[in-house]
């Protein structure tokens, strides 16, 4: 990412900032706090492969200029996180760690080959938005391309609170 991660958290911390970098929030329905602060609950419209839906999300974590976890329940009725981690490289200002994670019994009506290349496809949209946020004119070569491929391992598990499926996604600067 082309910014520290004081710039990069002054951005992901803040709710009214959420739909200029993950493509599927819509809007957020009633009360938004100022910044994400732990316990806070907040309802949210997203649009997932042209459906609507409202979601109920929990802030479970935050550490400032670090890390940002929202929880809830997904539209397969499992629980899912969403976490944005920061982390200081010498290769690039910022990299930043973009996951999805759910967890609980795989559901028999739930094709999880079918939604979880729409994830993976939703957090690669998500990081190539949220370096968009920083871009710079500048030429600067620190060798490798950024990695915005993300990766999605899908686990064959129906224990509840095990992880179902899981993507993740690294961004970090070239240029």
């Amino acid at each position: 990412m082309n910014a520290p991660k004081e710039k990069v958290w002054a951005l992901i911390s803040r709710p009214d900032q959420l739909a200029k970098w993950v493509p599927n929030h819509d809007f957020w329905i009633g009360t938004v706090p100022e910044t994400f602060t732990l316990g806070a609950t907040l309802r949210a419209q997203v649009t997932i492969t042209s459906i609507i839906h409202e979601l109920d999300l929990t802030v479970t974590e935050v550490i400032p200029f670090e890390r940002l976890e929202l929880s809830g329940v997904g539209l397969t009725g499992n629980h899912f996180s969403y976490s944005i981690s920061l982390a200081e490289a010498r290769n690039s200002p910022t990299v930043v760690t973009l996951e999805t994670r759910y967890t609980g019994p795989a559901r028999a009506d739930a094709d999880y080959s079918v939604i979880m290349p729409i994830v993976a496809d939703e957090m690669n949209r998500s990081a190539k938005l949220l370096a968009a946020q920083f871009a710079t004119s500048e030429t600067r070569s620190y060798g490798k391309r950024p990695s915005m491929t993300p990766t999605a391992p899908l686990l064959d598990d129906d224990q509840v609170g095990r992880t179902i499926m899981r993507t993740t996604t690294i961004v970090q600067s070239t240029s």
